[in-house]
């Protein structure tokens, strides 16, 4: 089952999606309906009231689900900006133990040939 819907996935992707919203819109009325006819049964509320009480209901159920994702979105930005400011560190530590040892007149040299081999390989390109 999972190899089929990972090639359906791969070969069809736009389909894979129209599939996916249209089993995201069916779940939705699927909810939306049985709330309807639960609270009219429970409370026995006009249908209109009782679809004032489902939307606010369905609301309050969005709204929470975007307070968990930003939750979760920030738990992760969080992460990834701690694992990228310890790479850029190590990087940069890295690079200064590799210029210390050299004297002043090699890294100059050394600068001065990749400016000058830069420069030489634009005026090739453009």
């Amino acid at each position: 089952m999972t190899a089929a819907v990972l090639i359906l996935a791969v070969v069809m992707p736009v389909e894979a999606f129209h599939l996916l919203i249209e089993i995201v819109a069916e779940i939705y009325e699927l909810l939306e309906f049985t709330l309807d006819e639960v609270i009219h049964h429970v409370f026995e509320t006009s249908r209109h009231t009782t679809q004032v009480i489902v939307f606010y209901l369905m609301l309050g159920m969005f709204l929470y689900g975007l307070y968990r994702l930003a939750r979760l979105l920030r738990a992760i930005n969080l992460k990834v900006k701690t694992a990228i400011s310890g790479w850029h560190a190590i990087c940069s530590e890295r690079s200064a133990n590799v210029w210390k040892p050299w004297l002043l007149d090699k890294r100059v040299r050394m600068l001065c040939g990749f400016t000058f081999g830069g420069a030489c390989l634009a005026l090739l390109v453009f």
